[in-house]
């Protein structure tokens, strides 16, 4: 009997300690919750970084985030905003019509930066490739065959709640504080690459 009272106390203890270890994370329905850091803690969110093969063959962003509770999991498919888990945020690329899933977002100063696949939107498809040069990622992204893989810089601005594909003008905009990573920023020979504007991003976080 001692045995079997000891196992039991051993049991709870355990049991008690898993539950004060589970993660909590902070979900934003809208971007004013964001904006207001009015978010609702919940548990139980599973974020899994998705395969090469997975995004070829159903399309979609590069994090899907779900739930055990599948009434909780739809929500989070399409009508939340924004998740934060371990002090990494992950916006709903639904919510911005560029298809489904999350992708990782990086604050700087007033603007949320993030990759993502294209947009659905046939208008916005038009203006991304006026914007940039047409015979450079976009235009390769438009007429590739392996258009679900490809990743595009956009940014939201938090003051004007408006999101758009992060190109060489905006960019330039962003670094105009900086005159030696303006003149440097001209010389790339593909400004609106993703590995060049991540470059650029990285430089000026560090130098706030």
């Amino acid at each position: 009997m001692k045995i079997f009272k000891t196992s039991i106390l051993i049991w709870l203890f355990i049991k008690t300690i898993s539950v004060f270890a589970q993660k909590t994370d902070e979900i934003y329905p809208t971007m004013s919750d964001y904006i207001q850091n009015r978010a609702d803690a919940t548990t139980g969110i599973i974020i899994e970084k998705r395969t090469r093969g997975q995004i070829y063959m159903v399309g979609g962003n590069d994090f899907k985030i779900y739930s055990a509770n599948k009434a909780y999991s739809k929500s989070i498919k399409k009508e939340i905003w924004a998740i934060k888990s371990n002090d990494s945020l992950y916006l709903n690329c639904f919510q911005f019509k560029l298809g489904l899933w999350y992708a990782y977002a990086e604050k700087i100063n007033d603007k949320l930066y993030f990759t993502a696949a294209i947009t659905m939107d046939k208008e916005q498809r038009q203006k991304m490739a006026m914007i940039g040069t047409f015979a450079g990622p976009i235009g390769a992204g438009l007429a590739g065959g392996d258009l679900a893989l490809n990743r595009f810089y956009y940014v939201v601005n938090l003051k004007t709640d408006e999101m758009q594909y992060l190109s060489k003008a905006e960019m330039l905009n962003t670094i105009n504080l900086y005159p030696d990573l303006v003149e440097k920023y001209k010389q790339e020979k593909e400004p609106e690459g993703i590995e060049t504007l991540r470059y650029y991003l990285t430089e000026i976080k560090s130098r706030n």
